[in-house]
């Protein structure tokens, strides 16, 4: 009896060593994933049985177009996207049906864009990137039988892929043996489940104009495959059978959207009796900029998401009952999430702000009246800033607190920082000028000035990355510390003129007025 029970004991410790060591192996092994598309989301699905009361899914427009945070902090409506990047519709599907094994929604808002997915392009997307595109929606389901399911029509465009590759972490193995680095040893775990918009991936803006012209629509059609038609019209019955309202929605950029496509759209949400929600019909009334509220012409920024997502919110809080979840402390993660949500949206608004200043004394004007905490502002002069200064300058520099003059300082050296509005440093002279600090987040930067007189050039160095544009003039990095983002870099010449317009230097290494660049003409998706 005794060496029996020996024998259980063993062979119960060997066993729980050796999967301590498969989960440790794995776990290191698995492909790591990119943070900022990997929300996690569907885990939050199964930790909150009950808990949503919209899902929103598609493609990564589903993901940062419409923001879970705003519809709770305005209408008290808990929302949580299951989309991915370049979600094809059977992905959508299947995703739904395990959200609608753990949540009973009010409300599914589904971004069509993946609708216009050829059969050549489901096949590019799965053979080109399985790893990215397909596991990212089918990697943490839990119920095998639907896992099982997706990945067999997944197989039907890639012979190869094999349900290992599903259900074990290690499915790239023998790949990452070769690029193992440190990242493996990390938790990659990203939370963004509630803040959508790209809060803190800024991108290029561009002419602040934002207006489309489109021509009338001439009724035509877009072909839209038999396969999405066929999982649209599962994902309907799969609603109606939980009791969830389906409404279609696009939120797309204006120069990939066309009528042919609505009209495609249109036809099958009458067909389906399924309200249908284009953003561009409604773009003028939410006041939507397409040059200042997006990351690259389609993905919404924060304030793009804010914009787009009011409008939602208004719509099905008009149409639908909804329990006010701001009164339920369950809802505390939203709660927490606040601050950061509202501090990285007052940071983009600061970049648009800036953005749309066209020259110097509009920029400082911005500067002047803009909410000081969290910036931090970096002046520093190369070659000359004097020989044109404006008196007016002068003044508006003096009012956001400097105490020495640029006035008959030609060619002269100087920088100048300021930190949550309070000057910290401010020197002038004919001689090379540096100073260097840490913010109060602990982030370290130097700034070094050049004026002709010295023979150097300018330089702002944030974190070890130069962040200086470097033309003739007034350099002026303008810093956030919460979300360590750089929301604006440009430059002013004023030693060609009083009133420059904003500048930068561009990839080409050319000066350009940032109202003359427009980086959608050529736009590729």
């Amino acid at each position: 009896m005794k060496q029996k029970l020996n024998i259980i004991i063993k062979g119960s410790i060997f066993l729980i060593s050796a999967a301590l060591i498969w989960n440790t192996v794995t776990s290191v092994l698995q492909k790591r994933k990119v943070a900022m598309w990997d929300t996690q989301a569907m885990s939050q699905i199964y930790l909150h049985p009950n808990y949503y009361d919209v899902i929103i899914s598609g493609t990564s427009m589903a993901m940062t177009n419409l923001n879970p945070e705003e519809l709770y902090l305005k209408y008290g409506i808990a929302s949580i996207s299951i989309g991915q990047p370049e979600q094809i519709p059977f992905l959508s599907y299947y995703a739904l049906k395990e959200t609608l094994k753990n949540q009973s929604p009010k409300v599914v808002l589904f971004d069509v864009q993946s609708l216009f997915y050829t059969e050549d392009k489901i096949k590019e997307i799965i053979n080109e990137s399985e790893d990215y595109f397909v596991h990212y929606t089918l990697d943490e389901m839990k119920n095998n039988q639907n896992k099982y399911n997706a990945v067999k029509e997944v197989n039907k465009y890639k012979k190869d892929s094999t349900l290992w590759s599903y259900f074990s972490k290690m499915y790239y193995t023998h790949g990452n043996w070769e690029s193992l680095s440190k990242d493996n040893f990390k938790d990659v775990t990203n939370s963004n489940t509630i803040i959508a918009g790209s809060p803190v991936v800024f991108g290029n803006l561009d002419n602040c104009n934002g207006t489309t012209e489109r021509e009338e629509n001439n009724n035509e059609k877009e072909c839209i495959s038999e396969i999405n038609i066929e999982y649209i019209k599962k994902m309907k019955d799969l609603c109606d059978a939980n009791g969830s309202k389906l409404i279609f929605i696009r939120s797309c950029g204006s120069y990939i959207w066309t009528w042919a496509e609505y009209n495609a759209v249109k036809d099958i949400a009458e067909k389906l009796q399924v309200p249908y929600l284009d953003m561009a019909l409604y773009e003028e009334n939410i006041e939507f900029n397409w040059d200042t509220d997006t990351n690259d012409g389609k993905h919404h920024n924060i304030v793009g998401a804010k914009k787009w997502t009011d409008f939602i919110g208004d719509y099905i809080a008009k149409n639908y009952d909804f329990i006010d979840r701001r009164q339920d402390e369950s809802y505390f993660e939203y709660e927490d999430e606040k601050e950061k949500y509202y501090k990285s949206l007052t940071a983009m608004k600061q970049k648009i702000q800036l953005s749309c200043a066209l020259n110097l004394n509009q920029y400082l004007d911005t500067l002047y009246m803009m909410e000081k905490e969290d910036l931090s502002i970096i002046l520093a002069v190369n070659d000359d800033a004097a020989s044109n200064i404006s008196d007016f300058t002068i003044t508006q520099l003096q009012s956001l607190g400097l105490k020495k003059s640029l006035r008959n300082k030609w060619q002269n050296s100087y920088i100048a920082v300021w930190e949550d509005g309070k000057l910290k440093c401010e020197k002038i002279g004919t001689k090379e000028i540096e100073y260097s600090d840490t913010f109060m987040n602990g982030l370290s930067y130097s700034v070094r000035s050049g004026g002709l007189k010295s023979e150097k050039t300018a330089s702002i160095i944030i974190d070890n990355s130069e962040r200086i544009q470097g033309g003739r003039g007034l350099n002026i990095v303008v810093y956030n510390k919460f979300i360590n983002e750089v929301i604006s870099s440009v430059y002013f010449d004023t030693c060609k003129e009083e009133k420059p317009a904003t500048s930068r230097i561009v990839e080409q290494k050319i000066s350009q007025k940032e109202t003359d660049i427009n980086q959608w003409l050529n736009f590729e998706d």
